[in-house]
């Protein structure tokens, strides 16, 4: 069967397109090509890379963001290296698995962003509309112009396009009537269709309205609507219109689909590139949230709407940083004598119905529980794109995903919105969501950009930045709890996950527009010419920060703000002041003329003196995995003042939020990595003396990996005896979020150790497993493995080393165990000890781990510890294909409150790679009271060291997958009673 993907390619100089976008340039088509789109040699190397492997190559578009190749499955097999699910190809699945699609070949990778499945893989489906009965008065356009102070403003859209998305063919005589109908002085003219192979060819209502509300807002305004299911396709078209055509500065697509339904293989992050070219040029996007509140039903029911028991999930493509992301509210009017209705009255957020939505208590019952498939304005937190830096606001929700929605206006109402269409051949005159809310702010946005083209000023591009500064101005309309002419919202209404409330909420952003307000904003421009930069100074020494600034009318005045919140008497454009260890933080400003407002970027300021921190250790990258718990940890050398952390992300400060905590510890948790955790962190570290930064990266894949960091292999290595002199290594099965059981292969070797040149070892162990969470109980024993073939296989297929001997007296056991501590204890049968080595192995068959399943989490072994072959040596093996967080610990003088006599008074810990026994990778000898091994014992459940200045041991450390070893010996020579501890750090 022919197959076709599209290799996506990767946009050149990234970073300074989104600093130009960020400053408000517009660029040119053919500044764009010049300087951002993949050069000719690039698309080449790739096409050629293709074409060599026997593929065919579609020819390059103007944008050369795309190579489009096809071939038979097995040729792409071949190709990519990997055998695919033919069934998510050949049988047309919408979505094909993450693990079914092609990988990046590695000689690519510099190039090319992903490879992605196009045709019905690639379709979204548009935001749901709601429809109900024909009623006598239907709400009219001018209504709505008026609720939203649009009528009188003397702007009609003239001179602008709005360029409209769709995923139907649209009947454009509908939209005749529709203006005919409502005395709006638009026509059919003014309406341009564009189809771009492959295009849909049967009738929708959904771009109908789109094209008749949000030339309703601007009358005069002109229309382009693209029939197509997919952006790359679109925007050539686009770009190629814009080198004739200078009108095009908005763009609206009714269209969500939740991130957690349909994010794979970045495509998220391509349909990103192209609406940052789309800003880039200054075209204003526009995206609907969606109309299925915070969660949306990919179950069971899937009708789109509201399911409480999917997960939380924002949508794209508004989750991208370049799209305005749109909301939806309901307006309500009174109902008068006949059938007739007056203008409205209130606007509340549109939510969910109340009481709230209750799970069943089986999911899977085919019993729909009440208000199941109830549509609301859909709003939530990104686990795709990182927080923009014009959502750092103090006065924002915490955390650090991208936030939609930015804004909201009408999706639903009483009654509902008029609109025309009959393409489908049935009459349908009543609609809403946010597929009504989005083309009305394109609208909106076209009579903004009439203005500011008769001012003199350049078109919108990128609206966010510009928005987020009229927070609670007359600009928007907040929906706060309350209740007023019959309209009633609660304090406990929302979109399911998020509640209304006064100010930004995650059910309908800053609020709908009052236009004539939005609009005098928007045409009294403030551009940051020259941004402050980051300082490192000496205590008490003078320090500088200064920003310049053009506007276009009025005064300037300024307001400097530390970490966000303004500092008193710093409303210059310079501001000096004393540099201070409490003055260490971000500065940043805000320029306004009284109308528009705008902020610099936040910048450090570090201040140095002797006594300041010392950063033992700092958080560096971290390689994550999606959806897992991830850490940032700093670690610092003891000071006798007491120390501070503050993170900062881009700039900004950080306060425990949606998916992040520790903001202010010198641990920094993510409870769930994503791609929207991606970016630099610093950590300002800071004392009565000074301050210094620690810098750090996280770096999740944009691909859901099941083969994450995780324990498979945790061993000791010690003398071993009968009874008190037994080796003990104690292991926990389980993990935060896991359930049900894990393979686990347990072997206890002496003879099998000789060929390696170990001597002295343990001729006749005895292997006894124990559930230890119940006062020790029994579970099994083996005194001799028999070369169970069993045992053999799995061996082999963990990465054990073989047992040659099939007679020897070694000991295996293979068990399937649920979550909790466990004890295998090796002993002497003959009461002659001897070395020997106790093994844990997770056993689970690769490719069936799943983020649930259970983990090794922690291993222990207590025995006599010295120097030479009495020396105590733990192992472990990190799996899978992320870097892993461990905690190792070396306890001797800590043991002496628990009654063990005879410890080891000094421990010394040294850790090794596999690759080289030779030199540790880290030491530690005397904990010093570490802030990073107290926080990380606290957190997996280690037992209490309260002593500071002991002489016990500990390491927190990050470590790529592989094999190490954790080796106790006495530091001064001697030996004695130790423990030994590898606890899994979530």
């Amino acid at each position: 069967m022919l197959q076709t993907f599209r290799l996506a390619l990767k946009l050149r100089h990234f970073a300074e397109l989104e600093s130009r976008i960020a400053r408000g340039e517009v660029l040119t088509v053919e500044e764009m090509t010049a300087r951002h789109f993949p050069t000719s040699a690039d698309w080449s190397t790739v096409a050629a890379w293709a074409t060599q492997r026997g593929l065919t190559v579609t020819p390059a578009d103007c944008t050369r963001l795309s190579v489009q190749v096809s071939g038979s499955t097995a040729q792409f097999e071949r190709a990519f290296e990997k055998s695919f699910a033919r069934s998510a190809y050949e049988t047309g699945t919408p979505a094909p698995a993450e693990s079914s699609l092609p990988e990046i070949p590695a000689e690519l990778s510099s190039l090319v962003l992903g490879v992605l499945p196009i045709e019905a893989a690639e379709t979204e489906h548009p935001a749901q509309m709601t429809t109900v009965p024909t009623i006598s008065n239907r709400l009219h356009p001018l209504a709505v112009r008026d609720f939203y102070h649009v009528t009188g403003l003397g702007l009609d859209g003239e001179g602008e396009t709005i360029v409209i998305l769709g995923g139907s063919t649209m009947n454009v005589p509908d939209t005749g009537i529709f203006w005919s109908q409502t005395g709006l002085p638009t026509t059919t003219a003014q309406v341009e269709t564009f189809f771009v192979p492959p295009f849909y060819s049967t009738y929708g209502s959904e771009y109908t309205l789109d094209t008749e509300w949000s030339l309703a807002m601007a009358p005069k305004a002109r229309v382009i609507y693209i029939n197509t299911y997919a952006l790359y396709l679109s925007v050539p078209l686009i770009l190629e219109r814009l080198r004739t055509d200078s009108s095009l500065h908005q763009l609206s697509y009714s269209s969500a689909t939740a991130e957690t339904s349909f994010f794979r293989s970045n495509f998220a992050q391509d349909g990103n590139q192209y609406y940052a070219v789309l800003t880039g040029l200054g075209i204003s996007c526009f995206a609907s949230t969606g109309d299925f509140g915070s969660r949306q039903d990919i179950g069971a029911y899937a009708i789109g709407s509201y399911e409480p028991n999917s997960p939380r999930t924002a949508a794209i493509p508004c989750s991208s940083p370049y799209v305005t992301a749109v909301g939806g509210t309901t307006l309500g009017y009174t109902p008068g004598l006949n059938g007739t209705y007056t203008l409205p009255v209130r606007e509340t957020a549109w939510t969910l119905p109340e009481p709230a939505i209750i799970p069943p208590a089986d999911p899977s019952t085919p019993a729909r529980p009440p208000n199941y498939g109830q549509p609301a304005s859909s709003g939530g937190y990104s686990v795709v794109f990182a927080r923009p830096a014009w959502q750092q606001r103090p006065d924002l929700p915490g955390g650090i995903g991208r936030m939609v929605p930015d804004v909201s206006a009408m999706a639903n109402g009483n009654p509902l919105p008029y609109a025309y269409y009959t393409g489908g051949g049935i009459l349908l005159n009543n609609f809403g969501g946010t597929s009504m809310s989005c083309p009305l702010w394109a609208g909106f946005c076209a009579l903004a950009n009439q203005a500011r083209r008769k001012a003199g000023l350049p078109p919108l591009g990128l609206v966010g930045p510009r928005l987020y500064p009229l927070l609670h101005s007359a600009v928007f309309n907040e929906m706060p709890a309350g209740s007023s002419d019959g309209i009633a919202v609660s304090t406990t209404a929302g979109n399911g996950d998020y509640k209304v409330g006064s100010g930004y909420t995650l059910v309908t952003g800053l609020g709908s527009p009052n236009v004539d307000q939005l609009i005098k904003f928007l045409t009294s421009d403030v551009a940051i010419t020259t941004q402050p930069v980051s300082q490192t100074l000496s205590a008490n020494t003078s320090a500088t920060f200064s920003v310049t600034a053009t506007t276009t009318g009025g005064t300037l005045s300024y307001q400097w703000l530390f970490d966000g919140k303004p500092l008193s008497g710093a409303t210059a454009s310079t501001y000096t002041f004393s540099a201070t260890p409490a003055s260490s933080g971000a500065h940043s400003v805000t320029v306004t003329n009284q109308l528009a407002t705008r902020t610099s970027d936040a910048v450090l300021l570090t201040v140095t003196a002797p006594g300041q921190p010392v950063i033992t250790r700092p958080p560096l990258s971290y390689n994550a995995t999606f959806g897992g718990t991830s850490v940032l940890r700093v670690e610092t050398a003891a000071s006798s003042s007491p120390q501070s952390f503050q993170w900062y992300f881009q700039g900004y400060p950080l306060t425990d939020g949606e998916g992040i905590a520790g903001t202010s510890t010198s641990t920094l948790r993510f409870t769930n990595s994503t791609p929207g955790c991606n970016g630099k962190y610093l950590c300002l570290v800071e004392n009565a003396a000074g301050s210094v930064l620690a810098e750090g990266t996280m770096n999740v894949p944009y691909a859901r990996n099941t083969e994450v960091g995780r324990l498979i292999n945790l061993s000791c290595r010690a003398r071993a005896g009968a009874d008190q002199e037994a080796l003990i290594a104690g292991f926990v099965v389980g993990g935060a979020g896991t359930t049900g059981t894990q393979n686990l292969l347990i072997r206890a070797s002496g003879p099998a150790l000789v060929p390696y040149g170990v001597g002295g070892t343990l001729t006749d162990p005895l292997l006894k497993l124990y559930d230890t969470k119940n006062e020790s109980v029994f579970l099994a024993s083996n005194d001799r493995w028999a070369g169970d073939a069993m045992i053999a296989n799995t061996a082999s297929r963990v990465g054990a080393f073989p047992w040659p001997e099939a007679n020897s007296r070694d000991c295996a056991l293979i068990r399937t165990a649920a979550g909790g501590p466990y004890g295998a204890v090796i002993a002497s049968a003959s009461g002659t000890p001897g070395v020997a080595l106790a093994e844990i192995y997770d056993s689970t068959v690769a490719g069936t781990y799943l983020f649930t399943s259970p983990r090794l989490v922690n291993l222990s072994a207590r025995t006599r510890a010295g120097m030479g072959e009495n020396a105590l040596i733990a192992g472990f093996v990190i799996g899978g294909t992320t870097a892993k967080t461990v905690l190792v610990r070396a306890s001797g003088p800590a043991l002496l409150p628990f009654g063990v006599t005879e410890t080891l008074a000094d421990p010394q810990l040294e850790l090794f790679s596999a690759g080289d026994g030779a030199t540790p990778i880290a030491t530690n000898r005397g904990w010093a009271g570490s802030a990073a091994v107290r926080e990380a014992a606290s957190a997996v459940g280690a037992f209490t060291w309260t002593n500071n200045a002991s002489l016990d041991s500990a390491l927190v450390i990050t470590l790529p997958p592989g094999s190490y070893s954790a080796k106790v010996t006495g530091a001064s020579g001697a030996s004695g009673i130790a423990l030994v501890e590898i606890y899994d750090v979530p």
